[in-house]
């Protein structure tokens, strides 16, 4: 299923009817403008088996500003949620940078 077939049946489900008017092919461009930010909310509200995935993080040529944690590594572009670190650690998020 494709994302305009998708935005389709939003559109009737929510009462509206997607045929051919202006108002619709506005409501459909709409839908495409949000498409990926809702899909992107959608699944980091759940742990999806098939958007998962293991990474092994780059480390940082910087310093940590917090003395509590010795190393920082780059997050994935992809990267929604940790679910596990190994080895097993403290860490702390500091936007798209891990501390541990």
């Amino acid at each position: 299923m494709n994302q305009e077939r998708i935005i389709k049946l939003s559109l009737k489900l929510l009462g509206e009817n997607p045929g051919n008017s202006a108002l619709a092919d506005k409501n459909i461009a709409l839908g495409f403008d949000a498409f990926d930010f809702v899909l992107r909310e959608l699944l980091s509200k759940n742990l999806w088996s098939f958007a998962k995935k293991e990474s092994k993080l780059q480390k940082e040529n910087i310093e940590s500003l917090n003395p509590n944690y010795k190393y920082i590594y780059k997050l994935p572009n992809d990267w929604q949620a940790t679910i596990k670190a190994y080895p097993e650690s403290n860490f702390k998020f500091y936007g798209s940078k891990i501390s541990r």
